[in-house]
């Protein structure tokens, strides 16, 4: 991890000697991974340096590098034109029926929903807030048909940050129901591709709702599989490693060893 650091303070997982091009995304993971091991920053003030020169360009960047600021201690840098952006974020309607954009909007609502919170004290949009709350209850009752473990994963992420009620039999039953040998957890029922992911979403998912993981050990045995040569993780064994897939390695490594879910 730290020989992901770029000269210029940020990181980037792909570096070599002829490559240095430091990012806002694998700067985040990388601050955040290196606060699961419990290693400090390395050129704490260049990668605060490295972030206020970064370009913010929609919400993901936003997101990325207003937490990173967080974490590396340096709130009180983030300047007017960052809360500015915040300020102007708005939840964009859900997509409707058997749609492959739930996920993302899913993602991008949350990380919105969080920014607005954690640096605002307001969520700023009703509408938004009903919206996932009908989609739950949707998913508990049968209706929506493309919720998967992932997306599951990201409904209660944002339930538990606007504080709604969450009916927990039902959510049980679903993530009971995907808790599958013989990698831990499967994306859907049906399915049978590992992927790091989703064992990351099928461990957060049951820690959230203060579930017992129904098969650690074949959770840990998988991410542990999913780990390169050179220290990193990929989403699944033989694959190509990155900063987000090692953040969500040793998330479920945490996890399954000490009891701690992290959530990002």
């Amino acid at each position: 991890m730290l020989s992901r650091q770029s000269l210029q303070g940020g990181f980037c997982f792909y570096r070599y000697d002829t490559v240095d091009e430091p990012n806002v995304r694998d700067t985040y993971y990388a601050i955040e991974s290196l606060k699961l091991l419990g290693v400090s920053i390395p050129e704490r003030e260049k990668a605060i340096d490295f972030l206020m020169r970064a370009q913010l360009w929609g919400t993901p960047y936003l997101y990325d590098y207003a937490f990173s600021l967080e974490l590396l201690g340096a709130r009180d840098r983030i300047g007017e034109e960052a809360l500015g952006k915040i300020r102007a974020l708005k939840i964009i309607p859900a997509p409707e029926g058997q749609c492959a954009n739930l996920g993302a909007w899913l993602r991008l609502t949350y990380k919105i929903l969080r920014l607005r919170r954690h640096f605002l004290a307001s969520f700023g949009d009703s509408e938004g807030q009903e919206r996932i709350a009908e989609l739950l209850m949707q998913w508990v009752t049968g209706v929506a048909k493309t919720i998967d473990l992932l997306n599951a994963y990201d409904v209660m992420r944002i339930v538990a940050l606007l504080g709604l009620p969450v009916p927990v039999v039902g959510i049980r039953r679903f993530i009971e129901s995907v808790e599958q040998l013989p990698f831990g957890f499967t994306v859907t029922v049906d399915s049978s591709s590992p992927r790091l992911d989703v064992v990351f979403a099928g461990v957060s998912s049951c820690g959230m709702l203060a579930m017992q993981v129904r098969h650690p050990t074949e959770a840990l045995q998988f991410a542990l599989s999913c780990q390169t040569e050179g220290g990193g993780f990929a989403n699944a064994p033989v694959a190509l490693p990155n900063l987000e897939a090692t953040y969500q390695g040793l998330a479920v490594v945490t996890a399954l060893l000490s009891g701690r879910i992290c959530q990002v």
